[in-house]
């Protein structure tokens, strides 16, 4: 009755977003990246939320739920639908070109291997965009160049497709909890383990 009574308070806090599920964290995003159906680029999202601090209104990250990031000390490592510039736009204020290419071409890879084979829209307009885009247009593009300064700062970027974020679709959300494998995952097997197991 107890361990019953436990698992329905716990599925309860699942429910209304007080806790994360195994493979899940609580991560700041600063911008999301609207992307078409040929992957292109179409609108950035400012999603810094205004609070106040002492006496100062101040900017700050909102929170989403996402896939649980990979731990990076100085080692390349990408993350899957959310990271800084360096890996998902290819540029960065770094003064390290080749470790910033390194970084783009990781996330390239992680994305099109994880959604090369997703028929859905939303996954192929990502496929596309890492297909295509090409970091040292970044400076010059119409939708990112007023922000490009911010961009660079190190906040956190995800996709937006139809106007959603990608992983506050009910299909990708109850994709991820149907998943047998992630109720017993820990972060780190959900980062190593994501291409077997996630589905759109």
């Amino acid at each position: 009755m107890i361990l019953q009574a436990l698992t329905n308070y716990y599925e309860t806090l699942l429910t209304q977003g007080k806790i994360t599920p195994p493979g899940w964290a609580t991560i700041r995003v600063s911008y999301g990246i609207e992307l078409d159906t040929e992957g292109q680029v179409v609108q950035l999202y400012h999603l810094q939320q205004e609070i106040s601090r002492g006496k100062k209104q101040v900017l700050v990250p909102q929170a989403f739920q996402m896939p649980a990031k990979v731990k990076k000390s100085s080692n390349v490592a990408a993350n899957f639908l959310c990271d800084n510039s360096s890996y998902m736009l290819g540029v960065d204020n770094k003064e390290n070109p080749s470790r910033t290419v390194q970084c783009f071409a990781a996330a390239k890879d992680l994305h099109l291997r994880l959604l090369s084979q997703v028929s859905s829209p939303a996954a192929q307009a990502i496929v596309r965009y890492f297909e295509t885009w090409d970091p040292t247009q970044a400076a010059f593009h119409p939708v990112l160049q007023a922000d490009l300064p911010d961009l660079l700062k190190g906040g956190d970027l995800t996709f937006w497709y139809n106007g959603v974020i990608l992983l506050l679709t009910v299909e990708a959300r109850q994709t991820m909890r149907r998943s047998k494998w992630l109720g017993s995952a820990s972060k780190k097997t959900w980062n190593k383990n994501l291409g077997r197991e996630y589905a759109w």
